[in-house]
């Protein structure tokens, strides 16, 4: 009688054991999905007509301006001296496109992505105009803005996209 206990009890642990197993794969399925999800849903934010123009227009900016200024906060800054309402509105681009690597580092960071899928979700054209132009922009409206804090982590992923805008 005893023998049958002991093989129940074995058995048993048996079956926890190829639960725990089986739910751990279920656990990484479950985790692939929920990276797709991001993956499709930031790329729709990334590709929307919004995004396009923000990166098309700030890198438009940087490149009629670079030649007659030694950075682009001096290029920004002067802008916003010149033109206040041109101004405002490069840096609403820079805030949109900012906005869209800061979350996917903030992804990234919380745990949310693998950094597999943050070098994905960064490896776009914009991603030079974000280094190069936006977080300029960001540091002379706001010196504290969290794009510069992201900068870095971002850089160690992707130091830079392709040939760069310029």
């Amino acid at each position: 009688m005893q023998n049958w206990i002991f093989a129940l009890m074995a058995l048993t642990a048996v079956f926890a054991a190829v639960a725990a197993v089986a739910n751990l794969f279920q656990a990484a399925r479950s985790a692939q999905a929920n990276e797709v999800n991001v993956y499709i849903e930031m790329q729709r934010v990334y590709s929307s007509e919004e995004m396009r123009t923000a990166i098309l227009e700030l890198a438009l900016f940087w490149r009629t301006h670079k030649d007659r200024f030694s950075s682009m906060g001096h290029a920004y800054g002067a802008e916003a001296k010149d033109d206040p309402k041109n101004a405002k509105i490069l840096h609403g681009y820079s805030r949109l496109l900012s906005s869209y690597f800061v979350n996917a580092a903030r992804l990234y960071e919380t745990g949310l992505v693998s950094r597999k899928l943050l070098r994905a979700l960064i490896s776009q054209s914009g991603l030079n105009v974000f280094y190069d132009v936006a977080i300029p922009i960001n540091r002379v409206e706001n010196e504290y803005h969290n794009s510069g804090e992201y900068e870095s982590l971002l850089r160690q992923v992707v130091p830079k996209h392709g040939a760069g805008i310029f």
